[in-house]
């Protein structure tokens, strides 16, 4: 048993070796075997338009808030790849808020501060605890979702 042992381990290097070679010599014949094309042949080359098939969740920028009176503040973000507002939710301390009812503080359009995205603007009444807001903005690529906590003034 000793003798098989010692054999193959003095014989496993040379195998190896001789595969490699084996394996080197196929690889060789393979990169030099070929097809030439014809001078009229060219390439069709296309490539696929995957910001169709998966579109880029939306980005929120700019997420902000400002004190409009000692009872609301206004919180503002820029909205990139984004559609239509229907893909905008606003919550406040957990709570959803419908930004469809209140028209006049919602305004979703271009603005000189968010040149490339839509402008979100919503006035909000202030709790007495704690304000969290977030702000989730979801298209077909996904969802983004930031949070902001404005202190409460009194």
């Amino acid at each position: 048993m000793k003798k098989y042992i010692l054999f193959m381990l003095i014989i496993l290097p040379i195998f190896c070796h001789a595969q490699g070679r084996i394996f080197k010599g196929i690889g060789s014949l393979a990169r030099h075997n070929k097809v030439a094309r014809s001078a009229d042949t060219a390439c069709v080359c296309q490539h696929l338009n995957t910001a169709v098939l998966f579109p880029r969740p939306p980005e929120i920028f700019a997420f902000t808030d400002t004190l409009a009176n000692a009872s609301n503040f206004t919180i503002k973000a820029c909205i990139k790849n984004l559609k239509s507002a229907e893909g905008i939710r606003l919550t406040l301390n957990g709570e959803e808020q419908s930004i469809r009812e209140q028209t006049t503080s919602f305004a979703i359009a271009k603005d000189e501060s968010c040149p490339t995205g839509y402008f979100f603007s919503y006035t909000l009444t202030q709790s007495t605890s704690r304000n969290t807001v977030s702000l989730e903005a979801r298209n077909e690529g996904g969802a983004t979702l930031r949070y902001l906590d404005v202190p409460v003034v009194k």
